[in-house]
Order: structure tokens, then C-alpha cells, then sequence
């Protein structure tokens, strides 16, 4: 699991993929901030580091806790 803390803002720029290991979360914490800007031709990918098993989030939780998806994919996992 990856948690941002707050007050810092971890960003993910075009053509990344983030490969989550089964039963993983990123989390974004109160005041933290996470920004994927990926582009049209070049989104962001979220996807199962083995290619098949779930893995559980993409959040953001708390206070001024944000979470922005430019061209983002995210498969396998949930977004709240």
C-alpha cells in the first residue's frame, strides 16, 4: 500500500503504469494530494501487478485530501 501524507503531492506523469500488488491500496491522507496527468495519447495505467488479481483502492480520505485522474485507466481496483 502506498500512502500519501499530508501536505505532500505525489504526481504521476503521462504514459506511467502503476503496476498494484493483490489486496494494495494508494491511498491519499488529509492534506496530501495526488495528481495522475496522464494525456489522450499517453494516459496513466493502474492495473494488476500480476496481470489478474484484484487489488482494493485508488482514495483519498480526509480533510482537503485530493485525488486528480487526467487520462487514467484504473482496472482491477476501485476509486473513491
Amino acid at each position: 500500500t502506498l500512502t500519501v501524507p499530508g501536505n505532500l503531492t505525489l504526481t504521476l506523469g503521462a504514459g506511467v503504469v502503476v503496476l498494484v500488488s493483490p489486496e494494495a491500496s494508494l491511498q491519499v491522507q488529509t492534506e496530501g494530494a495526488l495528481t495522475v496527468a496522464g494525456t489522450e495519447a499517453d494516459p496513466v495505467f493502474f492495473l494488476p501487478a500480476d496481470g489478474d488479481t484484484p487489488w482494493r483502492e485508488l482514495s483519498a480520505d480526509g480533510t482537503n485530501a485530493r485525488l486528480t485522474l487526467g487520462h487514467a485507466d484504473v482496472a482491477g481496483g476501485v476509486v473513491h
